[in-house]
């Protein structure tokens, strides 16, 4: 709130601690109770009107009394939303009922329709899976080497202050070309194509790997579309939170699997692997090598 003091009887020549304290700005300093009797000085100036003081303190002169209240009268503004009634008992009903599924979508359906239609199991008994890819889109995809090689170098960049980052990023990198997880690409890729740029998650709490290299498939390519955006999005296909937690208390003995290490048993199809490349070496000093 800013004061007028302009009828106020301030001598001029006094030093005030805060010489604009009647308008209304930040806070500078707060000055604990302990430090406060100290910063007071002997000399004091009152005012007859509203029963102001001027106050010495080794920091200037400070003001105190009773301001006159404005008699502008207060304005009070309400903004509101109201759904109809209908809408919320339907929102309650959907928040308490039991999930009994639900009808995919248009694009759901097309997810799925594409997964039975494309998916195999090899001679070891793993399934590879074709990307859901609306093949509308391949031709508009667009650059994505120049920005995955920005990232990685913003990535190198961080390994030369974190040496323990570096090693484990390699470590990890190193133990995901063993797995079979990815491979070098040593002929020309005939395109479409696309660069995911990845970085490490740290999780210094973990008892095994101490970070995780994620690849981002939300990173946008020339034509600011993303890995993400060529695919068609599927289903929910797990039951419910709570069918999962009903159903557990069912039996005496209850078992948990790592989806993580189960999705790694999946393979994607060869002539979709061009879509999942990544810039990568293991040194500076060596080429910047493609692998999928």
């Amino acid at each position: 709130m800013t004061v007028d003091i302009s009828t106020w009887k301030i001598p001029k020549h006094l030093p005030l601690a805060d010489p604009q304290f009647n308008v209304s700005h930040g806070i500078d300093l707060i000055v604990g109770a302990e430090l406060f009797s100290i910063l007071l000085q002997a000399e004091q100036i009152s005012f007859s009107d509203h029963l102001r003081v001027l106050q010495k303190t080794s920091l200037g002169y400070i003001l105190s009394g009773k301001v006159p209240t404005s008699t502008r009268a207060p304005v009070t503004c309400l903004v509101s939303t109201l759904d109809s009634l209908d809408a919320q008992v339907r929102r309650f009903w959907e928040v308490e009922d039991f999930d009994h599924g639900k009808t995919f979508t248009a694009e759901e359906q097309r997810c799925e329709a594409h997964f039975v239609k494309t998916h195999t199991r090899n001679a070891e008994g793993r399934y590879v899976v074709r990307l859901p890819v609306r093949q509308e889109m391949l031709p508009l995809i667009g650059e994505t080497w120049p920005m995955a090689a920005r990232r990685f170098t913003a990535v190198e960049k961080r390994f030369r202050t974190d040496d323990a980052l570096r090693t484990s990023y390699v470590e990890f990198m190193d133990e995901y070309q063993q797995l079979g997880h990815m491979e070098e690409v040593k002929t020309r890729v005939v395109l479409p194509q696309f660069f995911l740029p990845h970085h490490a998650i740290h999780r210094p709490d973990s008892s095994t790997t101490k970070i995780r290299v994620v690849f981002d498939g939300s990173a946008k390519s020339s034509n600011q579309l993303s890995l993400n955006d060529l695919l068609l999005t599927g289903p929910t296909i797990q039951p419910s939170m709570l069918c999962i937690v009903i159903n557990s208390r069912f039996h005496r003995f209850v078992m948990k699997a790592d989806v993580e290490k189960m999705y790694r048993q999946v393979l994607v199809h060869p002539d979709d692997r061009p879509l999942q490349q990544v810039a990568w070496r293991r040194k500076e000093s060596e080429p910047l090598k493609t692998y999928c």
